[in-house]
């Protein structure tokens, strides 16, 4: 199906589980801001663990790339 699912979010202990959309677009800013800081701090093991996390939303959300970046490079 490729698009991006639209269902709802499904209530857990209480508080609403995010969709695979909701945690892609925020794992993508989460990598945009630790790209914009000190690489001397950050590392480049950790650009790669969250990319790793950003193809692995998408894929258990049945999830195409996201407008927003291509960071399932990994």
């Amino acid at each position: 199906w490729g698009g991006e699912e639209e269902e709802e979010a499904t209530e857990y202990g209480g508080t609403s589980v995010p969709t695979a959309g909701e945690a892609v677009r925020g794992l993508e800013t989460a990598l945009r801001w630790l790209e914009s800081q000190d690489p001397r701090e950050v590392g480049p093991l950790r650009l790669v663990q969250l990319r790793s996390l950003i193809s692995m939303a998408r894929r258990l959300g049945g999830i195409g790339h996201t407008p927003a970046g291509p960071y399932d490079g990994v």
